[in-house]
């Protein structure tokens, strides 16, 4: 009889942790590290649920109910556990790109103030072609800004949908 009322809770927690994959972006990948870790030590009651089912004695019928009920929720479990996997994952690799654009970013602005300064060092009428090669060089790193901006674009509309998965329940 423990086993069985030992599924309660384990359902509560599926449920809990389901509408806590729904949380905020921000949130969204401190939720789910803790929820693996979560998972690891709920394994342990689900382990004991399965085989407590094996040495479950009595009625037929009440024996068949807690076997659908154990099966329900192992295949919650299972769902849970791929969905926080799969989100951290994805979070993971949107962290690293956002760590690269940042990086990319800091370069770009770097390499600006160097061809501010190169420019300022102009001064003189004889010296118009290496200002011009300068401006078509200042051109180039504009495209590749506006590049850069897309990516940024592309990468938080990516966050918005991550996070707006339907979670499983």
């Amino acid at each position: 009889m423990g086993s069985r009322k030992g599924i309660q809770p384990v359902k509560i927690w599926f449920q809990n942790s389901a509408n806590c994959i729904l949380s905020d972006t921000c949130a969204c990948m401190s939720v789910c590290q803790g929820l693996k870790v979560e998972i690891g030590s709920q394994q342990l009651t689900v382990d004991y649920l399965n085989q407590s089912q094996s040495s479950a004695a009595g009625v037929t019928a009440s024996r068949a109910d807690f076997a659908e009920e154990l099966g329900d929720m192992n295949r919650r479990y299972q769902a849970i556990a791929s969905d926080v996997s799969e989100r951290l994952k994805t979070l993971n690799s949107l962290q690293l790109q956002w760590s690269d654009c940042e990086s990319q970013d800091d370069s770009l602005t770097q390499w600006f103030a160097e061809q501010d300064a190169r420019l300022s060092s102009f001064v003189q009428v004889q010296d118009r072609a290496a200002v011009h090669q300068a401006v078509e060089e200042c051109r180039v790193c504009i495209l590749c800004k506006l590049t850069y901006d897309m990516h940024l674009l592309i990468m938080g509309m990516t966050s918005v949908v991550l996070c707006s998965l339907p979670s499983v329940h």
